[in-house]
C-alpha cells in the first residue's frame, strides 16, 4: 500500500516497478566520477541505505521502468527500427570515419579523460572507425555558462561531412521527434520550445552558421559515439526530467546497457531505442564480443533551457501512455499488469512492423531526397519536425504540430492493434 493525494491506494508491483519516488531519488543523487575499472560508482550502493533495493535483472522485451507513483524513468524499445532503417543510418555514418578519427586527437588534451577513452576500433579501423562527435546548433562552451556567456554552435557543425550527415538523417530525426511527442509529451514541448528559441537567438548573430536553421531534432544536442566502452556514469548536464534518447546502431554486436541503480541489464542491439533519465540512473555499456557498435545520443542541457526560460518538464506518466493507446480510462491511477504488457507490446510491434510504411518516407532510401544534403526541410511533413520558424510564426505553428504528431501516432496504435501484435517478423 502507498499513499497518494491524501488517500491510501493499493499498489500491485510489477517487475518493472520501483519502490521509491523518482523525484526524491534524483534529489538525493550525488554525481561521482566514473570508476575506471569498469565497475559502478559507489553511489548506487550508498543510495540503497535510504531507498529500497531494486533488482530487475535482464530485460529483453519492450519495457518501461516506473517508480512507485507511475513516473517513467526509462522507455526501452528493443529492435524498434527495421533492418533497412538501421542499414541506412549505418551507411550514412560510415562517412564520418575520418571526422571521428580526428576527434580522438582533438580530445586527448581535454580534462574529461573518461569520455575520450575506452575506444576499441577493429583492426584497420573497421567500418565506422572510433571516436566521439558532439553536434549542437546552440550550447554553452565548457565552463562558460554565466549570464554574459553566449550560446555557440558546436565546432563540429562547421564540418561539411557533419552537415551532410545531419541532413541525411533529417527525416529519421523527424520520426524520432514524433515518437517523443507520443511517449513523453512534456519533454517534446520543452525541447521544441527551447530549440525554436535557440534558433531565434542565433539568427540575430551574424556569425552564426547557416546549418543551425536546418536543425532537425527537438533535442538541442546529438553525440555520435563509435566503438567505445562507456563507463558507469550519470549525465551531469541535464536535469532529472530531461531524458536522453539513445539509439543503438552498428552491425553484428550484442552489447548490453547496464543500469546500476536498479540492477538491470538491457539488450542494446542495433535498432534499439532507449529513453532514459540519465541524471537519475547510472548507466554503462561494457565490452561486447562481435561486430561494431555506435550510438546516437540525443540530449538537452538544463542550463540552455534555463537561458531560454523554458521550465523543466514533468516526468512522463504511465497512466498517460496507457490512456493514449486506449488501454486505460482517464482518471485511473493504474492498470492491470496485463494491460501494461499489452500496451508496451503494441508500441514495439507497430514500430517493428512498419515505420517505413507509416511515414511513407523510408521505403527507398537510396533515391530519397534525404540523401541530398541540400534537400530543404520545408518539403518534409511538418508534424514530424521541430518548429524552426522564429517569432510569431513559431507561436502559432508549435501547438498544432505537436498535437498532430501525437494524434497521428496515437491513431496508429488504435487502428489495427490486433493485426500488429505478433507480426514483428513481417518487417523483414
Amino acid at each position: 500500500m502507498f499513499k497518494t493525494q491524501g488517500h491510501t491506494a493499493e499498489y500491485k508491483p510489477g517487475e518493472d516497478h520501483l519502490h521509491w519516488d523518482a523525484e526524491r531519488y534524483g534529489a538525493s543523487v550525488k554525481l561521482s566520477p566514473p570508476d575506471h575499472d569498469g565497475l559502478p560508482t559507489g553511489e548506487p550502493e550508498r543510495l540503497r541505505k535510504f531507498f529500497h533495493k531494486a533488482d530487475l535483472g535482464r530485460i529483453s522485451k519492450p519495457a518501461t521502468i516506473v517508480d512507485m507513483h507511475g513516473k517513467i524513468l526509462t522507455i526501452f524499445l528493443p529492435d524498434i527500427l527495421s533492418p533497412c532503417h538501421v542499414d541506412h543510418i549505418n551507411t550514412v555514418t560510415k562517412r564520418l570515419h575520418k571526422v571521428l578519427g580526428r576527434s580522438l586527437t582533438a580530445s586527448s588534451a581535454t580534462d574529461n579523460p573518461w569520455r575520450s577513452s575506452g575506444f576499441c576500433a577493429p583492426d584497420c579501423g573497421g567500418q565506422f572507425g572510433a571516436g566521439r562527435i558532439t553536434i549542437s546548433p546552440g550550447y554553452f562552451m565548457q565552463r562558460q555558462e554565466r549570464i554574459q556567456d553566449p550560446l555557440v554552435i558546436s565546432a563540429s557543425y562547421s564540418s561539411a561531412d557533419v552537415q551532410n550527415w545531419v541532413a541525411a538523417l533529417s527525416i529519421t530525426e523527424f520520426f524520432w521527434n514524433a515518437i517523443t511527442a507520443a511517449v513523453a509529451p512534456d519533454l517534446f514541448k520543452a525541447g521544441s520550445t527551447a530549440i525554436s528559441d535557440i534558433l531565434q537567438e542565433l539568427s540575430s548573430n551574424q556569425d552564426s552558421l547557416p546549418p543551425a536553421s536546418r536543425w532537425p531534432s527537438i533535442f538541442s544536442g546529438l553525440e555520435v559515439i563509435v566503438n567505445r566502452v562507456t563507463l558507469s556514469h550519470r549525465d551531469a548536464g541535464g536535469s532529472p526530467t530531461l531524458f536522453d534518447l539513445l539509439v543503438s546502431l552498428g552491425t553484428g554486436h550484442t552489447a548490453t546497457m547496464k543500469l546500476a541503480d536498479v540492477q538491470a541489464e538491457l539488450d542494446y542491439f542495433p535498432g534499439t531505442m532507449l529513453y532514459i533519465a540519465g541524471r537519475v540512473l547510472e548507466h554503462s555499456v561494457g565490452p561486447w564480443v562481435d561486430g561494431e557498435r555506435f550510438v546516437i545520443a540525443h540530449f538537452m542541457r538544463d542550463k540552455v533551457h534555463d537561458r531560454m526560460g523554458v521550465p523543466r518538464p514533468n516526468f512522463p506518466m504511465q497512466s498517460f501512455f496507457l490512456e493514449m493507446v486506449g488501454k486505460e480510462k482517464k482518471g485511473r491511477e493504474s492498470a492491470a499488469p496485463s494491460n501494461r504488457i499489452l500496451a508496451k507490446a503494441r508500441v514495439a510491434s507497430w514500430y517493428n512492423k512498419s515505420p517505413a510504411e507509416r511515414l511513407g518516407l523510408l521505403n527507398n532510401h537510396k533515391n530519397h531526397p534525404r540523401n541530398n544534403a541540400a534537400a530543404p526541410t520545408e518539403t518534409l511533413p511538418k508534424p514530424y519536425g521541430p518548429v524552426l520558424s522564429p517569432g510569431k510564426e513559431k507561436e502559432s505553428a508549435a501547438p498544432s504540430n505537436r498535437i498532430l504528431a501525437k494524434a497521428r501516432i496515437a491513431s496508429s496504435y488504435k487502428e489495427s492493434s490486433a493485426e500488429r501484435l505478433g507480426l514483428q517478423d513481417n518487417r523483414k
